[in-house]
């Protein structure tokens, strides 16, 4: 039951092992991106799982005796957690102030228990009266959220907080099963019903709400962000699996691409979700998306037929792994709408092959595992060029929900631009590409005004530290638009909006 269960909630967290049974390739060039090795614990692998707001990285790595221990990286330091003489134990989630939860227990499974670490100390956060607990999310007050056996032996979501483990209750059956929380400490995760259903919920102050299905009988929570919306995945009414968003109160399908499989693995706090979906009904190939502003899109591979969007940060940036057209796996980055393989961005000839990128702060590092030397390692990308970003401005919404008349005439389409996180006046000529990519006919939109690189004019200019384009909403007709703005032929930001 508990290899069961971990294997569910934690579906992408396999998919960190899944590059050692993939071959090297693929040469590395322009270098925006510094590649720091994490080392090991004396053995011969390591995996970052999990970074914050610092660069700070969590996970797991072997001893001499191939045994697995949590580890903390800070200030080009690999600092082993310890096991409380257990045999093994694995950082799973780190919050800003450095504070490790995760968990640790013995090979022969006569245990295991959630941990707390902080201000160098690891501690045993027990269980519900049964000898079993994992630690998967820690919050910035230190709160950590899981799930925990009781004495009569049934699986129970938790809250630890303040040195007390509290039991979150069910839906009406035995069990639950806490995945995240956020700052608040809101959890989200999966509660079986008094029908003996699985499904997702929301605790808030003490309450348990049960967010529904998509008309299917199961349903699962698997990441909140600060404003309390939740996603993750839920069976529809003819049993097929599709990515939702819960939000006031509504649980949304987001839909496929094509297939009808997607999972929703992660969501920041603009509400943007990524994941997995499938392309094909008969689900051949899986690819990686984003979902933002009502359109799901598909974020392609990198020449193969799998992708896989394990995260993503409060930039709408994401990272995660895909095949390339041989079948290797390389870890991406996904920015202004482009996939790009990270391999391509580190110094050309450092003798990695990066693998899998499992997390990324907002300040665009990421953490995750490739090869060098012959070896699984941890590694930390730290980015080291300027990082260009046209913001999306009024009257146009961030998550692409603003809707138009066709009749108001012309759309002010308005970005600001930053560098590296700091916005920044020092606006270069742009370009625009316009696609329509849902109602009428699809595709690029042949505008030809907004395709040379200019400053000032009719339909564009840059004015008070702002890129305006007026967009001709009559002739334009109805459906719902994308706009990418383009610096030195480089997508650097996208608007989305609504045309009725």
């Amino acid at each position: 039951m508990t290899t069961q269960k971990w294997n569910s909630i934690r579906a992408r967290v396999t998919l960190i092992t899944l590059g050692a049974a993939f071959m090297i390739g693929g040469p590395a060039s322009a270098q925006t991106y510094t590649v720091t090795d994490l080392g090991t614990l004396g053995g011969g692998q390591s995996n970052g799982i999990a970074i914050n707001a610092a660069g700070q990285v969590t996970g797991d790595a072997l001893t001499p005796a191939a045994e697995g221990h949590a580890f903390l990286f800070t200030s080009g330091v690999m600092t082993d957690l310890g096991t409380l003489g257990a045999t093994y134990s694995r950082g799973h989630s780190i919050n800003a102030t450095g504070q490790v939860t995760g968990y640790f227990g013995r090979q022969d499974n006569t245990m295991g228990r959630a941990f707390l670490y902080s201000g160098g100390v690891m501690t045993d956060l027990g269980a519900l009266g049964g000898r079993y607990s994992t630690g998967l999310a820690i919050n910035e007050p230190g709160q950590v959220t899981g799930f925990a056996v009781t004495a009569d032996n049934v699986f129970r979501a938790f809250l630890y907080d303040s040195g007390v483990m509290r039991d979150l209750g069910t839906l009406g059956g035995a069990n639950s099963w806490g995945n995240a929380l956020n700052t608040a400490g809101q959890v989200t995760g999966e509660s079986e019903t008094a029908a003996g259903e699985r499904h997702a919920f929301r605790y808030s102050d003490g309450v348990m709400t049960h967010l529904g299905t998509l008309g299917g009988t199961y349903s699962e929570g698997f990441a909140i962000n600060d404003g309390g919306q939740v996603t993750g995945y839920s069976t529809t009414g003819d049993n097929n699996l599709h990515a939702f968003l819960y939000s006031n109160g509504v649980m949304k399908d987001l839909g496929t691409l094509g297939g009808t499989y997607s999972v929703g693995f992660a969501v920041n706090a603009a509400g943007q979700v990524t994941g997995d979906a499938a392309t094909t009904a008969g689900g051949a190939e899986e690819h990686g998306f984003l979902y933002s502003g009502g359109v799901m899109t598909d974020l392609g591979t990198l020449g193969g037929t799998r992708s896989s969007a394990l995260a993503i940060n409060a930039r709408g940036q994401v990272t995660g792994w895909s095949t390339t057209a041989s079948g290797i796996a390389h870890a991406f980055l996904y920015r202004g709408g482009a996939l790009i393989d990270l391999n391509t961005l580190i110094p050309s000839g450092s003798g990695w092959i990066l693998k899998v990128g499992n997390a990324i702060n907002d300040r665009g590092q990421i953490t995750g595992w490739g090869t060098i030397d012959g070896e699984n390692r941890a590694f930390l990308l730290t980015p080291i060029a300027p990082t260009m970003e046209a913001l999306v401005q009024q009257p146009i919404d961030v998550d692409g929900s603003s809707v138009f008349s066709a009749k108001r005439g012309v759309i002010p389409v308005k970005f600001m631009l930053s560098l590296n996180g700091t916005p920044t006046c020092q606006l270069p000529p742009a370009t625009m590409a316009l696609t329509r990519t849902a109602i009428g006919s699809l595709g690029e939109i042949g505008e030809s005004l907004y395709l040379a690189a200019a400053d000032s004019g009719t339909s564009f200019r840059i004015s008070d530290c702002q890129y305006v384009y007026n967009l001709p909403a009559s002739s334009l007709g109805t459906g719902h638009y994308r706009v990418d703005i383009v610096v030195n032929g480089a997508v650097v930001g996208r608007a989305e909006f609504s045309i009725k």
